[in-house]
């Protein structure tokens, strides 16, 4: 698509950047950290892709950002669930643990957990990931995806008892 914000070609699970189109938002997504060397985050490039701001290699649109999924080994549910968060604002990172995203909002960072509507884990998992996370200086948040592609947040603080 000629004039895209941003072309590039697959490398990996990211984008290489061909052109950029629009220079400011090029700058912008350099400054946040989604650009490092010249390769586009394949998150972030899911979502400018889906955006309408990303050509890859004569694709765009969801054709575009379904073959950034396919180049990464990394599960749609935390591509829906990224583009979910970035739609309401937020500016997500992969996080520290598998599974889990990270977003910052003032001084507060959130570790949010990907789990899919019907999937099985169990409560020690859940706790223990928990405990992880505020033990890194993170409020823990776990997001559903559901069967329909809509995402709802909990937040999953362990506690040693309901007393």
């Amino acid at each position: 698509m000629p004039g895209a914000a941003i072309e590039g070609v697959l490398e990996g699970c990211g984008v290489r950047i061909t052109g950029c189109g629009d220079p400011r938002v090029c700058r912008l997504l350099e400054e946040r950290g989604y650009i490092e060397n010249g390769v586009l985050d394949g998150l972030e490039a899911f979502y400018q892709a889906v955006a309408g701001r990303l050509s890859l290699q004569g694709l765009t649109g969801w054709s575009a950002a379904l073959a950034v999924v396919e180049a990464c080994d990394v599960p749609f549910k935390a591509f829906i669930t990224y583009l979910d968060l970035r739609r309401r604002g937020r500016l997500p990172r992969r996080g520290v643990r598998p599974g889990t995203l990270e977003v910052a909002r003032g001084q507060k960072v959130y570790e949010v957990l990907i789990l899919e509507e019907g999937e099985t884990t169990t409560y020690g998992f859940l706790a223990e990931w928990s405990r992880s996370a505020v033990a890194d200086g993170r409020q823990p948040v776990i997001a559903i995806v559901d069967r329909n592609g809509d995402v709802t947040y909990y937040e999953a603080r362990a506690v040693k008892s309901l007393s």
